[in-house]
């Protein structure tokens, strides 16, 4: 879980709006963009991860990340106990979804698009079933308000929104000509639409201006719109690529989209179409998106496995438990199980945040694999840094992968690139990979912008060239990475 570069930058970031009381509004980071305007789309979250971080370090985050998916799986086992799912068949069910979404349980602001997300389609089903009152769907605006200061993907629950809205309006137009043409008496799925539609118009107007309370107002839906509109993108970061087929979570998403298609389709043939709710079309839009960009993925078995859910109770395959009066009293593990797992989460950042060693919730559980991180290469360049005096900030060309822990362990250094797309834009991020491809290219990056050290994946046709072209010094070298300090004088390169 402590393999993302965003971990470690997002914290960093969260780190400086709260010594500087501001949010960033120019990139800190690079000596490539440096000073040019940056949005911190994440900025709430980035600070709620400093904070964690300044308490219980990153034994904080990865059990604050461990919570938010154990609330969401929560979510679904609750669900799924409710409509008397078997817990073996839960047990599988849920280990399929998180299969599925496992590529993004990591400790990233991405977290909380997954919770909201599955929350947000829970309520959208238990509202068009008449399970809790259309109230309830003012209290999206606000949600909404608070998603989009912490991670952008509330551009998809705004885009999920409009989606249902549509559909509503879609169901309303079709009751509509079908009492007219077959009968004149009223309705009863057009009463229930007519019910919900004030609702639904009120959370779907209020959606977009809540999107623009951030400190950034309008920039910050532009830049998620410019990263989805990006052809670069998906040829350069992995989890804006087409999702692999025939991979594990290919597979897993084709399952999954295979079993709600089934089972939508089944309801439908046992029950009419009057029967359809259209929040079930909802995971059909995902599966699409999920097909397009490997980060989609997640969203769309969440989203699949609430309306799978949903729609179980219709299908004869599960029969839901009857429940008595005394069956429906709570017991006494029962009546204490949440508050006992809100003592362990208290417990768990308390011993994290003392540094006390236990197993499972005590402190350093999280580590950074030196197999992956540029630990070693790291701090050599440390001690270079700190032997030759440099008292500003250094400039290092660096593998994109090894940015996020450059920033977070090397405050005076400064990287070519990271993973911040919305930053770099397409060119950067094409240059970028030309180096890639051509690394004798990196000689004159490295004098046009003066760099004073390189910092390449050990083995890679960066280090090959960097090794054999005589103009930089070889500091160190392991499995992970190579640093290099860059020749300035025509005698040392004699």
């Amino acid at each position: 879980m402590m393999r993302d570069p965003g971990t470690l930058w997002h914290t960093v970031a969260g780190e400086r709006m709260l010594t500087e009381h501001r949010v960033i509004r120019e990139d800190p980071f690079s000596f490539t963009q440096g000073g040019n305007e940056w949005i911190a789309q994440q900025w709430l979250a980035e600070v709620i991860m400093a904070l964690v971080h300044g308490a219980a370090g990153l034994d904080g985050l990865l059990a604050l990340a461990c919570v938010l998916i154990a609330v969401i799986f929560g979510i679904l086992a609750g669900r799924a106990e409710r409509i008397g799912l078997s817990w073996p068949i839960s047990v599988v069910f849920l280990m399929i979804i998180a299969a599925a979404g496992s590529y993004h349980f990591m400790p990233r602001p991405h977290l909380v698009t997954l919770l909201a997300m599955t929350s947000g389609t829970m309520l959208l089903c238990n509202v068009e079933a008449g399970r809790v009152s259309p109230r309830w769907l003012l209290t999206i605006p606000p949600v909404l308000a608070l998603w989009s200061n912490l991670h952008g993907g509330a551009l998809g629950g705004v885009a999920s929104l409009l989606v249902i809205g549509s559909l509503y309006v879609f169901r309303m137009q079709f009751h509509r000509c079908n009492r007219i043409v077959h009968t004149p008496t009223h309705d009863s799925g057009e009463n229930a639409d007519r019910s919900l539609f004030p609702y639904f118009a009120l959370a779907v107007g209020g959606a977009i201006p809540a999107v623009l309370l951030n400190p950034y107002g309008v920039s910050l839906p532009r830049v998620w719109i410019s990263l989805m509109d990006s052809d670069v993108l998906p040829r350069v970061i992995i989890e804006h690529a087409r999702t692999r087929l025939i991979s594990v979570e290919g597979m897993f998403i084709l399952a999954i989209g295979g079993a709600y298609a089934t089972i939508l389709f089944h309801v439908l043939r046992s029950h009419g179409v009057h029967m359809l709710r259209v929040t079930w079309l909802l995971p059909a839009v995902w599966f699409m998106l999920a097909l397009s960009r490997v980060r989609h993925a997640p969203i769309f078995a969440m989203v699949a496995a609430v309306v799978i859910l949903d729609m179980l109770p219709l299908t004869g395959f599960v029969r839901p438990v009857p429940r008595s009066a005394a069956s429906e009293a709570p017991t006494g593990v029962a009546r204490y199980a949440r508050w006992a797992a809100v003592g362990i989460v208290i417990l768990a950042f308390t011993f994290e945040s003392a540094g006390v060693r236990a197993p499972v919730i005590g402190a350093g559980w999280s580590r950074l694999d030196p197999n992956y991180w540029p630990v070693d290469a790291t701090a050599v360049l440390q001690r270079h840094i700190a032997g030759t005096g440099h008292s500003d900030s250094i400039r290092v060309f660096n593998d994109m992968r090894f940015a996020g822990y450059l920033i977070y362990r090397e405050p005076r250094a400064r990287v070519f690139i990271d993973d911040r797309c919305e930053l770099y834009r397409d060119i950067g991020l094409l240059r970028y990979v030309e180096l890639q491809k051509h690394p004798q290219q990196i000689e004159g990056e490295a004098i046009y912008r003066d760099i004073d050290y390189a910092m390449v994946r050990s083995q890679s046709p960066q280090h090959a060239y960097l090794a054999g072209s005589g103009r930089w010094e070889l500091l160190h070298q392991d499995r992970t990475a190579a640093l290099f300090r860059r020749v300035e004088s025509l005698a040392s390169i004699r």
